[in-house]
């Protein structure tokens, strides 16, 4: 029968156990390829694993994907997202991060720029803003200091007021 297999000279057939399978008439069990598991003793197919998981031979069930990791369907392990992307765990797929936001790959999650600092979408890391602006944390983008106010250095996440009776235009680096 399937499932089962009979050990050479012997009459009984006796159940393969979980994690492998046979078919009508073997003498012998075969252990489920990696990316598949079989959970019953005495089974005669092996599943695929679902896409967000894994299977290493022999395997009874499949294990999750850890967070920053995803798998196909029929995965043998996990792949690490790349830089820009982040995961939960037992994930299929890698979600981008948003603008204001980056990440090195592998992360549960993305994490905002610092101040002085922007990125674009699925970022790997962030962008210092240039002198004469500015920007909060977790910024998409640097604004120009308003008139009156300056920032000299780069990666400003303020900009200063001029002096008394000194001025300056936009986006200037000094008064």
């Amino acid at each position: 029968a399937t499932g089962k297999y009979s050990p050479g000279g012997q009459s009984k057939c006796m159940d393969c156990l979980a994690g492998e399978i046979s078919g009508e008439g073997q003498s012998s069990c075969s252990t489920c390829a990696a990316g598949q598991f079989s959970s019953y003793p005495g089974s005669s197919t092996c599943s695929q694993c679902t896409a967000g998981q894994f299977g290493v031979a022999p395997a009874i069930v499949c294990t999750p994907c850890v967070e920053g990791k995803y798998s196909d369907d029929g995965a043998s392990t996990c792949t690490e997202c790349p830089g820009g992307t982040y995961s939960s765990s037992a994930s299929s797929v890698c979600s981008v991060c948003a603008s204001g936001q980056f990440s090195a790959g592998g992360e549960s999650a993305c994490s905002d720029c610092a101040s002085g600092q922007y990125s674009l979408g699925s970022a790997i890391s962030c962008t210092c803003c240039m002198a004469g602006t500015f920007s909060a944390q977790g910024s998409s983008s640097c604004e120009s200091c308003p008139q009156g106010k300056f920032a000299e250095n780069s990666c400003s996440d303020t900009c200063t007021s001029c002096p008394n009776g000194q001025f300056s235009t936009p986006g200037h680096v000094e008064c």
